[in-house]
């Protein structure tokens, strides 16, 4: 009996020593990752400040394409370290004043997916594709400008923009645009 307890203790304090080193273990990779953590927070600054003209020269991109559709409100791009425990180093945010309207908010998606392709950075794409979801919350009036724009961007640039668009779409557009700049435009580039 004595030697059936003296057994269940050496497991227990067995078990029990387990559990410290598991636990050391996990203190030590927990510092070890905080310390990663820092030195990835520290070459992320780094690289921010490094490339800060690009990012402004991506931002005067963004502004200038928004200013198409809106010229008295403020937009921009905002590019931030994620410091924390996180798998994504960047906080990247796409604004424009007034942004909290749907419509508003597509033609930030449409001028920040522009910027990416007018910018050329890390990339040989030529074209860009959205569909018809993009231009649902739009007025007539800013879809005729994002067709315009890109339109303009796409022969400025030698690049292709693809769009699906639904009939109604396209019928709202013709009225805005006028029959002339509708053909040109729209008509003769499907």
């Amino acid at each position: 009996m004595l030697q059936q307890s003296l057994r269940f203790l050496k497991i227990k304090l067995d078990s029990i020593e387990k559990y410290r080193q598991l636990k050391q273990e996990y203190k030590s990779k927990s510092e070890e990752l905080k310390r990663e953590f820092s030195l990835e927070n520290t070459k992320t600054s780094e690289y921010l400040e490094k490339h800060r003209q690009l990012i402004e020269s991506n931002i005067l991109i963004f502004k200038a394409l928004t200013e198409e559709f809106y010229e008295h409100k403020r937009a921009g791009i905002e590019v931030r370290s994620n410091e924390n425990i996180n798998k994504n180093r960047f906080e990247i945010k796409a604004k424009i004043d007034d942004d909290k309207g749907d419509g508003v908010n597509d033609v930030k998606i449409f001028c920040f997916d522009w910027t990416l392709l007018l910018a050329r950075h890390n990339h040989t794409m030529k074209f860009i594709f959205h569909d018809s979801r993009l231009l649902s919350e739009i007025d007539s009036r800013q879809q005729a400008t994002l067709f315009n724009v890109a339109y303009d961007k796409t022969i400025a640039n030698d690049l292709q923009y693809i769009i699906s668009a639904n009939q109604n779409t396209l019928d709202s557009l013709k009225l805005e645009m006028g029959e002339e700049q509708y053909n040109k435009i729209v008509a003769e580039q499907i």
